[in-house]
């Protein structure tokens, strides 16, 4: 067959475009300050033996894996800005947002790199390994899909021993 997949070459600064992204608020101004913010902090804060791994919501509630509990509820269509932070335990949490996509505003307070600046992502490395950042900033807008939706750390000895949280999306 015809190989049909782009040229990376084409793409690059000054030459074709991809669609463009949705415009994102830049930190400080007007829509960014209006918009819901959340927090999410990823280790071992509160847990227990049988479910060591948590999600901190908002520097208050901890979560492990109560998922008839909801930790956020945006609602559709609406822009809200999301902290992934890390509970400082020397792990990185490879945080994975089902159903949406989130565009990077900020790596511990600095512009992403570039080939991260302009995409659409539902990952996102929280920790002090290479390519991490302990506190990365995200703008995300719900779209079509209203219900359930959880996020949750893919190291999967932590997933499996409750690093995962609820969020619905609300009409």
């Amino acid at each position: 067959g015809v190989d049909q997949s782009m040229n990376p070459v084409d793409y690059e600064p000054g030459k074709k475009q991809m669609v463009p992204l949705p415009a994102v608020p830049q930190p400080g101004s007007a829509e960014y300050l209006a918009a819901n913010h959340r927090a999410f902090s990823f280790g071992r804060t509160g847990g227990t033996d049988s479910r060591p791994w948590t999600i901190k919501v908002d520097e208050q509630e901890v979560l492990t894996g109560e998922i008839d509990r909801t930790a956020a509820e945006p609602d559709k269509g609406a822009l809200e800005i999301w902290h992934f932070r890390n509970g400082g335990n020397g792990w990185s949490h490879p945080v994975h947002v089902h159903f949406e996509e989130a565009q990077i505003l900020s790596k511990d307070g600095l512009p992403p790199p570039i080939w991260e600046r302009y995409a659409r992502k539902d990952m996102f490395r929280v920790g002090p390994e290479i390519d991490s950042a302990r506190d990365i900033t995200v703008a995300i807008r719900t779209r079509e899909f209203m219900g359930t939706y959880v996020e949750h750390c893919h190291n999967t000895q932590h997933e499996d021993h409750a690093m995962l949280l609820r969020w619905d999306v609300e009409n």
